[in-house]
């Protein structure tokens, strides 16, 4: 399964996206869980996580943060989603702002997709700080 959380709000879709991590380990204790961010982050890592599930137990939880810094990777978690949702395994997936299009393909495969926009008023007040920082 695929849970993808992106949006302009990065801070709350990756506290969501962690708050959805820990869920998942509360659920499946015994799930070996890795967390691919930054230079843990590679295609090679991503496909030891898939082929090494046999090995180590009937399910894995993976955590990839901002996997659009990876463009190979991105490439190949778009070409093999389908599999991915319906895998035992639990791919939990973190993203910026760029993660519409990749959205759409979790969301059209059946993983859960979750948005997360800046509010209205947040909005507002950056406008009315950036007018008085610009004075």
């Amino acid at each position: 399964m695929i849970y993808y959380f992106f949006g302009l709000n990065q801070a709350e879709a990756r506290r969501a996206a962690r708050a959805e991590l820990l869920k998942m380990r509360a659920k499946h204790p015994e799930a070996p869980s890795f967390d691919l961010a930054g230079e843990n982050l590679t295609l090679g890592n991503l496909q030891e996580v898939i082929t090494a599930q046999p090995l180590i137990g009937e399910r894995v939880i993976a955590f990839f943060d901002q996997i659009s810094a990876n463009p190979t990777m991105l490439e190949f978690v778009s070409e093999d989603v389908q599999t991915l949702v319906e895998s035992r395994n639990i791919f939990i997936f973190w993203e910026g702002e760029k993660g519409e299009e990749f959205a759409k393909l979790v969301a059209t495969a059946g993983g859960e997709v979750k948005e997360f926009q800046v509010l209205e008023k947040a909005k507002s007040l950056d406008q009315e700080l950036a007018k008085l920082f610009a004075l």
